[in-house]
């Protein structure tokens, strides 16, 4: 399992981690910033973090960009989480400036002001991840969306409801960081 870890994707749950080698992966850490690739990897993880204060460093690693785009679009497995989510995006607009990503989905991210969302959320109404519990931090924001929404995420404390999350072959991408112990069949889906 390729896991992105840098200054620009650090965010994850070392129970993730655990659930990942219960299951037989051995974590292999690259940095996209420095352009690193994993060819034989069987899984990409692409946690949450801070891409938006790297937007140059990763537009220019496009090397990377393309092993990405490859693996996700050849059906490839990937979890992207927030930050990862905004990399596989078409890119990242920063106040007048567009910043190209990988491109494997077709919407572009905005970063605001503001926070966006903020709590522990549950996945409702989705027949493979219900009861999926993740958490939700974010000062972006989705726009230019030309793909479907898979999940429904509840909030555990207000009940208000969003959309969240892509899904395209094996590539599963959303702002929610997941925490793969609250329903470890989330790993059945992706890696099934």
């Amino acid at each position: 399992c390729a896991v992105a870890f840098d200054q620009a994707f650090s965010f994850y749950y070392e129970a993730n981690f655990r659930e990942l080698r219960r299951r037989g992966y051995e974590i292999r850490f690259f940095s996209p910033l420095k352009g690193e690739t994993v060819e034989e990897a069987e899984l990409i993880y692409l946690g949450g973090g801070y891409p938006e204060l790297h937007v140059r460093e990763l537009n220019s690693q496009t090397a990377m960009l393309d092993w990405i785009r490859e693996h996700a679009l050849s059906g490839g497995r990937m979890i992207a989480e927030c930050g990862g989510m905004m990399l596989l995006t078409d890119g990242i607009n920063i106040e007048d400036e567009f910043h190209r990503m990988a491109g494997v989905f077709d919407a572009e991210c905005r970063m605001t002001d503001r926070r966006q969302a903020l709590g522990y959320v549950k996945v409702t109404d989705n027949r493979y991840l219900n009861g999926l519990i993740g958490h939700e931090f974010h000062y972006s924001m989705l726009e230019n969306i030309r793909e479907k929404y898979f999940l429904t995420l509840e909030k555990v404390t207000s009940k208000a409801r969003s959309q969240d999350a892509f899904l395209k072959n094996r590539t599963l991408a959303g702002y929610v960081h997941f925490h793969f112990a609250s329903k470890p069949s989330v790993l059945d889906f992706i890696l099934g």
